[in-house]
C-alpha cells in the first residue's frame, strides 16, 4: 500500500503542488490526491512519480522492491568551465555518457546526470572536479526555478549553469552566477535544478 505521508512530504520536499505533479507524470490531478490520502495503489503510476520527486520508489510505496528505480553511477554529461558554461554535453537520452561517475547519495533515477566543473572559474561556489548533479529538464514557464541554481539551455545553443531570474521582457530571462556579469534577456529552451552537488 502506498505510503500516504511519504508521497506528501516528498512532493512537498520538491517544491511541487499536486497539480505540479500531476502535470509532470502525465497523471490526473485526482490520482496524485487520491494516492496521498492512501485511497488507490497504482504502481506504475508510483514509479514515474518517485522518478519526478527523485525518490526511491519503494519509500512510497513499501511493497515494491527495494532500490527497484535508483542507480548506483550516473552518465557524466558535459564539463562546466569558465563562465559557468557547460561544455561538451552528450545526449543522456540516448544513453550516452562520456564517461559514468558515482550517483548522488541516496541514488540517483534513470534520468539523473552529472556535470564536472573544471578550474576554477565558479569559486566559492564550486571548485574544480566537483560534480553537479540534475535531472527532470523543464521546459515552458520557469517561473518556480527562479533565484535557483540550474543547467539552462538557451535558445543559441550556449549551456550554463547559473541562478534564474526574470528579465526585462516578458518570456525573457537573466542568468547570475557567483563571480561573473549576468547574462540579460535571454531566451532559455530549458532548465533543470542542480539537486546535488558532491564535492571533489
Amino acid at each position: 500500500m502506498i505510503d500516504a505521508d511519504a508521497l506528501k512530504n516528498a512532493r512537498k520536499a520538491a517544491g511541487l503542488t499536486q497539480a505540479d505533479l500531476a502535470r509532470k507524470a502525465g497523471v490526473a490531478q485526482q490520482l496524485i490526491g487520491q494516492l496521498e490520502r492512501g485511497e488507490v495503489r497504482s504502481t506504475k503510476s508510483i514509479y514515474r512519480i518517485a522518478e519526478i520527486l527523485n525518490a526511491a520508489a519503494n519509500i512510497l510505496d513499501p511493497a515494491l522492491p527495494s532500490g527497484s528505480n535508483h542507480y548506483r553511477s550516473v552518465p557524466l554529461v558535459g564539463y562546466v568551465g569558465a563562465g559557468s558554461q557547460v561544455l561538451a554535453l552528450d545526449d543522456h537520452h540516448k544513453g550516452a555518457g562520456l564517461e559514468e561517475v558515482e550517483a548522488p547519495p541516496g541514488g540517483a533515477t534513470r534520468s539523473t546526470v552529472a556535470v564536472r566543473v573544471r578550474g576554477e572559474s565558479m569559486m566559492p561556489a564550486y571548485m574544480d572536479g566537483d560534480l553537479l548533479y540534475y535531472d527532470q529538464k523543464e521546459d515552458g514557464d520557469f517561473t518556480h526555478l527562479i533565484g535557483r541554481e540550474c543547467v539552462v539551455a538557451l535558445a543559441d545553443g550556449r549551456m550554463f549553469v547559473k541562478r534564474i531570474h526574470r528579465g526585462s521582457q516578458l518570456g525573457r530571462w537573466m542568468l547570475m552566477s557567483h563571480n561573473g556579469s549576468p547574462i540579460e534577456d535571454v531566451e532559455i529552451t530549458w532548465a533543470a535544478r542542480v539537486k546535488w552537488v558532491l564535492k571533489a
